[in-house]
């Protein structure tokens, strides 16, 4: 049938070049077409049932990655202000107990080794809050960090491996995790 169509389209010379080539290769055009329209099959099935659902893998561990990044710097802006707020209240403490050294002077000789002398103690000690707290505040956020990084290191590391972690392989992940802080 298509050699009836071929010849009613094409020249006798063209005639003779595809006769010349379905006999040489032994192409059956029924055949060929069947092995084209298969091949596009297995195309698009590869397409949607693997590149696909990888490509959306792959665009999801990127964010993953990404938002992680952006956690971090927002968890160490927050070390910064936390550093600059402990900096402020011992800045604070400083220029009270200065306040309160000069009002103790103007009080008068007999008032000023007391005054003094409890104007210095009240400094130190608010210094001493101070610093505890900004120490307290430091190892607090210290101890959020660590703890979030160790999450974040067993979820990537259950993600990246693609199993489920028993108990003991999350313990061993953040303690490594933590000891690499």
């Amino acid at each position: 049938m298509f050699d009836l169509l071929l010849a009613a389209t094409t020249s006798t010379q063209e005639m003779g070049l595809w006769e010349d080539l379905t006999k040489t290769f032994h192409i059956e055009l029924p055949l060929f077409i069947s092995q084209v329209i298969n091949f596009i099959i297995v195309l698009v099935v590869l397409y949607f049932l693997a590149l696909k659902p990888l490509t959306q893998v792959m665009t999801d561990r990127r964010d993953r990655i990404i938002a992680g990044e952006e956690k971090l710097k927002q968890i160490e802006a927050d070390l910064k202000a936390s550093d600059k707020k402990a900096e402020a209240i011992i800045s604070k403490a400083n220029d009270e107990a200065k306040r309160l050294v000069a009002e103790a002077k103007a009080s008068g000789d007999k008032l000023l080794e007391a005054k003094t002398q409890d104007a210095i103690n009240s400094a130190q000690n608010i210094i001493k809050k101070a610093e505890a707290a900004a120490i307290d505040e430091r190892k607090k956020l210290s101890e959020e960090v660590r703890a979030e990084f160790a999450e974040l290191v067993v979820k990537t590391t259950a993600k990246v491996t693609d199993k489920a972690l028993n108990d003991s392989d999350k313990k061993k992940i953040r303690e490594s995790a933590a000891a690499g802080i």
